[in-house]
């Protein structure tokens, strides 16, 4: 349950990470399809992350790559719980 409103599945993913990795780590973890937009919006107003300078190039745009910025404040309590997608699952 605390997945759902910590910074604890972050520990899960490889360093350096793209936005999407860590969601997918997220939705593992959880075992629901996140919204992209909120989820991101969530992270990146957070001030965990540290940005990089890299970028992972792929079939689309190119990922920009983020690690943990402090790891001795974890874990980060959200504010609201992450919620699941709003969509219909098939």
């Amino acid at each position: 349950n605390k997945a759902s409103y910590t910074s604890i599945p972050c520990y899960f993913a490889l360093e350096p990470f793209t936005l999407s990795d860590l969601q997918k780590v997220y939705e593992i973890v959880l075992s629901y399809k996140l919204e992209k937009k909120s989820f991101r919006r969530r992270f990146l107003d957070s001030g965990l992350l540290e940005d990089t300078g890299q970028i992972r190039k792929a079939n689309h745009r190119p990922a920009q790559l983020y690690k943990l910025k402090d790891k001795s404040h974890m874990p980060y309590y959200f504010t609201r719980v992450i919620e699941g997608s709003r969509s219909p699952t098939n």
